[in-house]
């Protein structure tokens, strides 16, 4: 398996777990490759800024996975200029037609779910439905538990396999059954007003859930909150307590820096071990 734009390894420790053999690694981010290395240390590592010539597998057979940074594309960040939003796009593509040129034996994508990425696959699924397929998944279907949908992307197969593998749907509880506090509270501010047009700030209540229910999305920017029932903070999740509800295992090293950002840009590791798991050894 290879694994680009790898961070701190969330889709590699997955496809680990699955049986794969992580043979490359690569990511432009120094201290999230570092903590790749330490949780993986016989796989080859590049520090290097995709796109970019990387040495895949000759031969063989070879998986490659994508994550791109989601952060120009994604809807929360309201900053994203334009000419970001369309670099982001130009590395989505890069990667299909790498994909197209090498012809691994699968592959696979994800990310934040992007009208223009759609569109791009879209248009190659419609001249090549025997290598494109895609779908919108919320995560927490599919052993995570929070919400986080996202548009994934492989090989038909891969595709289907991951669609098939629901179940079973977690709360807060069942990762932290004794939590600091009993509901949790997302960075959001504000809300569009349905009455008088624009936007208006968000209630205690609007962005708070209780820990019977699934967590908001890990982001990389903002940590959750746990908070009392009034809204009343006690403190941020930690990084360790994210990781928790990104499905890293236990004892997965998290460096000192790469912890808030490279543990939100992570694909949830259950779900890498559920999309690469042959058949038999998907439960």
């Amino acid at each position: 398996m290879v694994d680009l734009f790898c961070g701190v390894g969330g889709f590699s420790e997955g496809a680990r777990r699955a049986g794969c053999r992580i043979v490359l690694a690569v990511d432009s981010d120094a201290t999230f490759l570092e903590t790749h290395r330490r949780n993986h240390p016989r796989c080859t590592h590049l520090l290097r800024t995709l796109p970019a010539d990387v040495p895949l597998p000759n031969g063989g057979e070879w998986h490659v996975h994508a994550s791109p940074p989601c952060q120009p594309v994604s809807q929360a960040n309201r900053g994203a200029c334009p000419v970001e939003r369309a670099g982001a796009v130009e590395l989505a593509e890069w990667y299909f037609d790498l994909v197209e040129a090498t012809r691994p034996t699968s592959w696979s994508f994800e990310q934040v779910v992007t009208i223009e990425i759609v569109v791009a696959l879209e248009a190659r699924r419609a001249r090549r439905p025997d290598l494109f397929a895609f779908a919108v998944i919320n995560f927490g279907d599919h052993g995570v538990p929070q919400d986080r949908r996202r548009l994934v992307a492989g090989s038909p197969g891969v595709i289907a396999r991951l669609l098939r593998r629901r179940g079973p749907e977690l709360c807060i509880f069942d990762v932290f059954p004794r939590p600091p506090t009993r509901h949790v509270m997302n960075h959001s501010t504000n809300t569009p007003d349905r009455v008088n047009g624009g936007f208006r700030p968000l209630l205690a209540h609007e962005h708070m859930r209780h820990a019977s229910r699934r967590a908001y999305t890990v982001m990389a920017s903002a940590a959750m909150r746990w908070v009392r029932p009034s809204g009343e903070v006690l403190r941020s999740l930690t990084p360790r307590e994210a990781a928790r509800l990104q499905t890293f295992p236990p004892r997965y090293h998290l460096g000192e820096v790469a912890r808030r950002g490279g543990v939100g840009n992570a694909v949830p590791v259950e779900v890498a071990r559920r999309w690469m798991a042959p058949e038999e050894d998907a439960e």
